[in-house]
């Protein structure tokens, strides 16, 4: 996939990706890679704006959760 933007959240830096038809988004949290990837629907501006709202929400749920996942070290 290839990069097309990075942004950061509230101190991670979100990495926006693209290939043939779909977006993704990758981040580090703790030495381990996390990240989820989306068909696009059509070239459509709407399925495009859609599917990275989409993804921008993932990205807050994904990184609310890894906050209150509990150490597996205890």
């Amino acid at each position: 996939m290839n990069k097309i933007s990075t942004f950061s959240y509230k101190g991670k830096d979100i990495d926006m990706l693209y290939d043939k038809g779909n977006l993704a988004y990758t981040f580090e949290h703790e030495g381990k890679q996390y990240g989820y990837k989306v068909e696009v629907p059509s070239k459509s501006v709407l399925d495009i704006a859609s599917t990275s709202f989409l993804l921008f929400i993932n990205v807050v749920e994904t990184l609310e959760a890894l906050k209150f996942t509990p150490n597996e070290n205890i």
